[in-house]
Protein backbone atom coordinates (compact mmCIF):
# COMPACT_ATOMS: atom_id res chain seq x y z
CA UNK A 1 0.00 0.00 0.00
CA UNK A 2 2.59 2.43 1.11
CA UNK A 3 4.35 1.72 -1.93
CA UNK A 4 1.14 2.38 -4.04
CA UNK A 5 0.82 5.29 -2.77
CA UNK A 6 4.72 6.71 -3.13
CA UNK A 7 4.25 6.16 -6.83
CA UNK A 8 1.02 7.82 -7.46
CA UNK A 9 2.36 10.94 -5.51
CA UNK A 10 5.55 11.10 -7.16
CA UNK A 11 3.84 9.90 -10.68
CA UNK A 12 1.67 13.43 -10.09
CA UNK A 13 4.98 15.55 -9.16
CA UNK A 14 6.02 14.35 -12.96
CA UNK A 15 3.45 15.75 -14.50
CA UNK A 16 1.17 12.42 -15.15
CA UNK A 17 -2.37 12.44 -15.81
CA UNK A 18 -4.82 10.35 -13.33
CA UNK A 19 -4.97 7.36 -16.44
CA UNK A 20 -0.90 7.32 -15.94
CA UNK A 21 -0.96 7.72 -12.35
CA UNK A 22 -3.01 4.32 -11.84
CA UNK A 23 -0.87 2.48 -14.27
CA UNK A 24 2.40 3.58 -12.38
CA UNK A 25 0.86 3.08 -9.20
CA UNK A 26 -0.79 -0.06 -10.33
CA UNK A 27 2.27 -1.53 -11.36
CA UNK A 28 4.51 -0.54 -8.98
CA UNK A 29 2.68 -2.36 -5.97
CA UNK A 30 2.26 -5.26 -8.08
CA UNK A 31 6.09 -6.29 -8.56
CA UNK A 32 6.16 -4.78 -4.59
CA UNK A 33 3.17 -7.58 -3.71
CA UNK A 34 5.25 -9.89 -5.37
CA UNK A 35 8.71 -9.09 -3.56
CA UNK A 36 6.86 -9.38 0.11
CA UNK A 37 5.14 -12.62 -0.83
CA UNK A 38 7.82 -14.89 -2.56
CA UNK A 39 10.92 -12.84 -0.98
CA UNK A 40 9.43 -11.68 2.15
CA UNK A 41 10.45 -8.12 1.45
CA UNK A 42 12.39 -5.89 -0.51
CA UNK A 43 13.87 -2.59 -1.82
CA UNK A 44 11.79 0.01 -3.67
CA UNK A 45 13.48 3.31 -5.15
CA UNK A 46 12.80 5.73 -7.55
CA UNK A 47 14.33 7.99 -10.00
CA UNK A 48 14.91 10.30 -12.93
CA UNK A 49 16.64 8.94 -15.49
CA UNK A 50 17.40 9.56 -19.34
CA UNK A 51 14.49 7.30 -21.30
CA UNK A 52 15.68 4.30 -23.33
CA UNK A 53 14.59 2.80 -26.04
CA UNK A 54 16.03 5.12 -27.83
CA UNK A 55 13.19 7.56 -26.46
CA UNK A 56 13.89 11.22 -26.24
CA UNK A 57 13.73 13.18 -22.74
CA UNK A 58 13.40 11.72 -19.20
CA UNK A 59 11.77 8.53 -17.78
CA UNK A 60 10.39 7.63 -14.55
CA UNK A 61 12.33 4.45 -13.14
CA UNK A 62 10.98 2.33 -10.43
CA UNK A 63 13.48 -0.02 -9.21
CA UNK A 64 12.42 -3.19 -7.03
CA UNK A 65 14.72 -5.27 -5.64
CA UNK A 66 14.81 -8.61 -3.32
CA UNK A 67 17.26 -11.10 -1.90
CA UNK A 68 14.59 -13.77 -2.15
CA UNK A 69 14.85 -17.35 -3.92
CA UNK A 70 14.60 -16.05 -7.15
CA UNK A 71 12.66 -16.98 -10.64
CA UNK A 72 13.73 -20.14 -11.87
CA UNK A 73 12.18 -19.84 -15.46
CA UNK A 74 11.96 -16.18 -16.31
CA UNK A 75 10.95 -16.82 -20.08
CA UNK A 76 8.08 -19.12 -19.01
CA UNK A 77 7.11 -16.24 -16.90
CA UNK A 78 7.52 -13.29 -19.41
CA UNK A 79 5.83 -15.31 -22.34
CA UNK A 80 2.93 -16.46 -20.09
CA UNK A 81 3.50 -20.01 -20.32
CA UNK A 82 3.89 -20.36 -16.08
CA UNK A 83 1.37 -21.75 -14.30
CA UNK A 84 1.15 -21.26 -10.37
CA UNK A 85 -1.85 -21.81 -8.03
CA UNK A 86 -0.87 -19.02 -5.88
CA UNK A 87 -1.01 -16.80 -9.66
CA UNK A 88 2.49 -15.60 -9.89
CA UNK A 89 3.21 -14.38 -12.65
CA UNK A 90 0.40 -12.77 -13.87
CA UNK A 91 1.45 -9.54 -11.91
CA UNK A 92 4.49 -9.33 -13.24
CA UNK A 93 2.42 -9.51 -16.97
CA UNK A 94 0.26 -6.96 -15.95
CA UNK A 95 2.89 -4.54 -15.17
CA UNK A 96 4.59 -4.77 -18.22
CA UNK A 97 1.70 -3.60 -19.86
CA UNK A 98 0.98 -1.21 -18.08
CA UNK A 99 4.31 0.39 -18.43
CA UNK A 100 6.84 1.79 -21.46
CA UNK A 101 9.52 -0.20 -20.10
CA UNK A 102 10.19 -3.16 -18.71
CA UNK A 103 13.19 -5.19 -17.32
CA UNK A 104 13.60 -8.45 -15.18
CA UNK A 105 16.48 -10.50 -13.47
CA UNK A 106 16.76 -13.22 -11.60
CA UNK A 107 17.97 -16.43 -10.66
CA UNK A 108 17.77 -19.59 -8.23
CA UNK A 109 19.32 -18.39 -4.98
CA UNK A 110 20.26 -14.92 -6.09
CA UNK A 111 17.11 -12.96 -5.34
CA UNK A 112 15.05 -10.41 -8.74
CA UNK A 113 15.46 -7.33 -9.86
CA UNK A 114 12.43 -5.63 -11.56
CA UNK A 115 12.69 -1.95 -13.23
CA UNK A 116 9.91 -0.29 -14.79
CA UNK A 117 9.76 2.49 -17.20
CA UNK A 118 7.43 5.02 -17.51
CA UNK A 119 8.24 8.22 -19.90
CA UNK A 120 7.21 11.45 -19.18
CA UNK A 121 4.52 12.96 -21.06
CA UNK A 122 5.62 15.07 -24.14
CA UNK A 123 6.31 18.57 -23.38
CA UNK A 124 7.42 17.78 -20.01
CA UNK A 125 10.79 20.29 -18.91
CA UNK A 126 13.72 18.43 -18.19
CA UNK A 127 14.05 18.09 -14.46
CA UNK A 128 17.11 19.66 -12.82
CA UNK A 129 18.65 18.20 -10.09
CA UNK A 130 17.63 21.05 -7.20
CA UNK A 131 14.22 20.49 -8.32
CA UNK A 132 14.28 16.58 -7.92
CA UNK A 133 16.21 17.27 -4.98
CA UNK A 134 13.29 19.50 -3.31
CA UNK A 135 10.98 17.31 -4.33
CA UNK A 136 12.39 14.04 -2.74
CA UNK A 137 12.46 15.92 1.02
CA UNK A 138 9.31 16.95 0.19
CA UNK A 139 8.09 13.58 -0.17
CA UNK A 140 10.47 12.32 2.51
CA UNK A 141 8.64 14.75 5.10
CA UNK A 142 5.02 13.60 4.35
CA UNK A 143 3.42 11.29 6.62
CA UNK A 144 1.82 7.95 4.80
CA UNK A 145 -1.58 8.20 4.52
CA UNK A 146 -3.91 5.91 6.39
CA UNK A 147 -4.37 2.40 4.72
CA UNK A 148 -8.36 2.72 4.66
CA UNK A 149 -7.87 6.28 3.23
CA UNK A 150 -5.41 4.98 0.51
CA UNK A 151 -7.90 2.40 -0.29
CA UNK A 152 -10.40 4.75 -0.87
CA UNK A 153 -8.54 6.64 -3.39
CA UNK A 154 -7.89 3.76 -4.84
CA UNK A 155 -11.38 2.62 -5.41
CA UNK A 156 -12.30 6.23 -6.48
CA UNK A 157 -9.68 5.81 -9.14
CA UNK A 158 -11.27 2.46 -9.98
CA UNK A 159 -14.93 3.96 -10.29
CA UNK A 160 -13.16 6.74 -12.67
CA UNK A 161 -10.96 4.04 -14.75
CA UNK A 162 -14.90 2.50 -14.96
CA UNK A 163 -16.69 6.02 -15.83
CA UNK A 164 -13.99 6.22 -18.78
CA UNK A 165 -14.46 3.25 -20.05
CA UNK A 166 -18.34 3.76 -19.92
CA UNK A 167 -17.82 6.95 -21.57
CA UNK A 168 -15.14 5.45 -24.32
CA UNK A 169 -17.98 2.63 -25.00
CA UNK A 170 -20.88 4.68 -25.42
CA UNK A 171 -18.76 7.01 -28.02
CA UNK A 172 -18.18 3.82 -29.98
CA UNK A 173 -22.13 2.93 -29.77
CA UNK A 174 -22.19 6.23 -31.35
CA UNK A 175 -19.77 5.81 -34.35
CA UNK A 176 -21.15 2.38 -35.16
CA UNK A 177 -24.50 3.51 -35.04
CA UNK A 178 -23.30 5.99 -37.86
CA UNK A 179 -21.20 3.82 -39.74
CA UNK A 180 -23.98 1.86 -39.46
CA UNK A 181 -26.53 4.23 -40.82
CA UNK A 182 -24.09 5.13 -43.82
CA UNK A 183 -23.38 1.60 -44.89
CA UNK A 184 -27.35 1.14 -44.99
CA UNK A 185 -27.50 4.08 -47.02
CA UNK A 186 -24.66 3.30 -49.46
CA UNK A 187 -26.20 -0.12 -49.75
CA UNK A 188 -29.94 1.05 -50.36
CA UNK A 189 -28.51 3.51 -53.48
CA UNK A 190 -26.71 0.97 -54.54
CA UNK A 191 -29.60 -1.37 -54.96
CA UNK A 192 -31.40 1.78 -56.40
CA UNK A 193 -29.16 2.25 -59.37
CA UNK A 194 -29.26 -1.56 -60.04
CA UNK A 195 -32.75 -1.29 -59.88
CA UNK A 196 -32.96 1.42 -62.56
CA UNK A 197 -30.16 -0.03 -65.21
CA UNK A 198 -32.29 -3.44 -64.83
CA UNK A 199 -35.55 -1.95 -65.36
CA UNK A 200 -34.78 0.91 -68.23
CA UNK A 201 -32.75 -2.07 -69.99
CA UNK A 202 -33.90 -3.03 -73.31
CA UNK A 203 -33.09 -6.29 -73.29
CA UNK A 204 -35.25 -8.92 -70.88
CA UNK A 205 -33.57 -9.43 -67.58
CA UNK A 206 -34.63 -12.39 -65.46
CA UNK A 207 -33.07 -13.49 -62.71
CA UNK A 208 -34.02 -16.59 -60.64
CA UNK A 209 -33.10 -17.99 -56.97
CA UNK A 210 -31.88 -21.22 -56.03
CA UNK A 211 -35.40 -22.89 -56.21
CA UNK A 212 -35.17 -21.18 -59.65
CA UNK A 213 -38.26 -18.68 -58.74
CA UNK A 214 -38.37 -15.41 -60.44
CA UNK A 215 -36.57 -12.59 -58.05
CA UNK A 216 -36.21 -10.06 -60.47
CA UNK A 217 -38.13 -9.32 -63.74
CA UNK A 218 -38.21 -5.73 -65.37
CA UNK A 219 -39.90 -4.25 -67.82
CA UNK A 220 -38.75 -5.28 -71.28
CA UNK A 221 -39.39 -9.20 -69.88
CA UNK A 222 -42.57 -8.04 -69.02
CA UNK A 223 -43.50 -7.02 -72.99
CA UNK A 224 -41.63 -9.96 -73.71
CA UNK A 225 -43.69 -12.55 -71.92
CA UNK A 226 -46.65 -10.90 -71.69
CA UNK A 227 -46.72 -11.28 -68.02
CA UNK A 228 -47.32 -8.20 -65.48
CA UNK A 229 -44.43 -7.92 -63.46
CA UNK A 230 -46.44 -9.18 -60.25
CA UNK A 231 -47.43 -12.21 -61.75
CA UNK A 232 -43.99 -12.90 -62.48
CA UNK A 233 -42.54 -12.26 -59.27
CA UNK A 234 -41.98 -15.24 -57.08
CA UNK A 235 -43.22 -17.70 -59.79
CA UNK A 236 -41.27 -20.95 -61.46
CA UNK A 237 -38.80 -20.08 -64.42
CA UNK A 238 -41.00 -23.41 -65.65
CA UNK A 239 -44.11 -20.78 -66.61
CA UNK A 240 -41.87 -19.63 -69.12
CA UNK A 241 -40.30 -22.50 -70.31
CA UNK A 242 -41.68 -25.03 -73.29
CA UNK A 243 -41.88 -28.39 -71.04
CA UNK A 244 -39.12 -30.26 -73.32
CA UNK A 245 -36.84 -27.49 -72.64
CA UNK A 246 -37.70 -27.38 -69.14
CA UNK A 247 -34.94 -29.89 -67.65
CA UNK A 248 -31.69 -28.57 -70.22
CA UNK A 249 -32.79 -25.07 -68.29
CA UNK A 250 -32.65 -26.76 -64.75
CA UNK A 251 -29.27 -28.37 -65.72
CA UNK A 252 -27.80 -25.34 -66.85
CA UNK A 253 -28.54 -23.79 -63.33
CA UNK A 254 -27.17 -26.51 -61.72
CA UNK A 255 -24.07 -26.00 -63.73
CA UNK A 256 -23.96 -22.32 -63.04
CA UNK A 257 -24.31 -22.87 -58.79
CA UNK A 258 -21.46 -25.23 -59.03
CA UNK A 259 -19.05 -23.42 -61.58
CA UNK A 260 -20.19 -19.98 -61.16
CA UNK A 261 -19.26 -17.27 -64.31
CA UNK A 262 -17.00 -20.13 -65.80
CA UNK A 263 -20.10 -22.48 -66.31
CA UNK A 264 -19.81 -23.49 -70.29
CA UNK A 265 -22.70 -21.56 -72.04
CA UNK A 266 -26.53 -22.98 -72.74
CA UNK A 267 -26.41 -25.85 -75.23
CA UNK A 268 -29.65 -27.67 -77.16
CA UNK A 269 -29.07 -29.59 -80.26
CA UNK A 270 -32.43 -27.71 -80.94
CA UNK A 271 -33.32 -23.94 -81.28
CA UNK A 272 -34.10 -22.91 -77.79
CA UNK A 273 -37.98 -21.11 -77.30
CA UNK A 274 -39.30 -19.60 -74.33
CA UNK A 275 -43.21 -19.17 -73.65
CA UNK A 276 -44.93 -16.14 -73.61
CA UNK A 277 -48.24 -15.81 -70.80
CA UNK A 278 -50.85 -16.67 -73.68
CA UNK A 279 -49.02 -20.11 -74.60
CA UNK A 280 -47.01 -18.37 -77.49
CA UNK A 281 -43.33 -19.81 -78.22
CA UNK A 282 -40.68 -18.03 -79.73
CA UNK A 283 -36.79 -18.47 -80.45
CA UNK A 284 -34.55 -17.19 -77.81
Amino acid sequence: MAVRQRAREIASLLGFDHQDQTRISTAASEIARNAFKYAGGGKVEFSLREASLGQPGQALQITTSDRGPGIADVSAILEGRFESKTGMGKGILGARRLMDGFDLRSEPGGGTTVVLEKFLPPGSPAAAPASIARRAEELGKSLPRDPLAEVEHQNRELLRALQEVQARETELARLHAILQRESDEAIRLREARLQGIISSAMDAIISVDEQQRIVVFNAAAEKMLLCPVSEAMGASLDRFAPEKFRECYRQHFRDLEEAGPTAPSLFSPEVLTARRANGEEFPI
